[in-house]
């Protein structure tokens, strides 16, 4: 009895180059056909902040088809930068800004991409970090460590502000400690890519910065800075 195999096709490779993509280190497109995120997603190894001009390090091998990641939004326009989370793929968190962004609905990067000139071509998502099992807390924390990290809060119709009016200061002790912090409330900001929510700020090593505190919050240590 013969046998006969089969030559290898263009499927083949395509599937061969898309697995390759995963094994390595950095951001790039999923290329799984009519993925409609893989034109917008950035092919790199580090990210920068518009802000502060510091870049960092990618840690692990994301794609548009990536669980349980933080994303960075750039507009290419005008260099406004929002991170939000996702528990589902990014390319279906990413199909829902555009989908509000086409239908203009109300969050502040549907606002963003409908102001003149600007239409949701012109978004570059970039997938900078990722928990590998399923912990909600655990991607607030790193949510909250970037929106520092990259100093990304927005006010009305913008995605970013540098330093926002002047907070209510109010003072609480930290639960079985004598710590006592403050608490500094902005009930008119709100996060560009999350739904709105009760806010609970901080200071930050940058004075006038603010960014959301989720409940629970515990210390991350990232020093994965790029020397520049």
């Amino acid at each position: 009895m013969a046998a006969f195999r089969r030559p290898k096709n263009l499927r083949d490779s395509l599937v061969h180059s898309s697995a390759s993509r995963r094994d390595t280190v950095g951001s790039g497109p999923c290329n799984i056909s009519r993925c409609m995120t893989c034109t917008s997603i950035t092919s790199s190894t580090t990210f920068t902040s518009t802000i502060t001009r510091k870049s960092y390090n990618i840690l692990h091998s994301l794609s548009c088809h990536s669980l349980n990641v933080i994303y960075l939004i750039t507009c290419n326009l005008c260099s406004k930068q929002c991170v939000g989370l996702t528990s589902q793929t990014l390319r279906k968190r990413f199909n829902t800004h555009r989908f509000n962004t086409n239908n203009d609905r109300g969050d502040a990067v549907a606002k963003h991409f409908n102001l003149p000139g600007h239409t949701i071509s012109h978004a570059k998502i970039t997938p900078i970090d990722q928990l590998l099992t399923a912990d909600m807390i655990g991607l607030q924390n790193k949510e909250t460590f970037w929106i520092h990290s990259l100093q990304t809060l927005e006010p009305q119709d913008t995605l970013r502000i540098a330093g926002p009016p002047t907070p209510h200061r109010r003072s609480t002790q930290v639960a079985g400690t004598s710590e006592q912090v403050v608490l500094l409330t902005q009930p008119t900001t709100k996060l560009p890519c999350q739904l709105p929510s009760t806010k609970v700020m901080h200071t930050s090593v940058h004075p006038g910065v603010l960014w959301e505190e989720p409940h629970q919050t515990q210390s991350i240590n990232d020093d994965r800075r790029v020397p520049s």
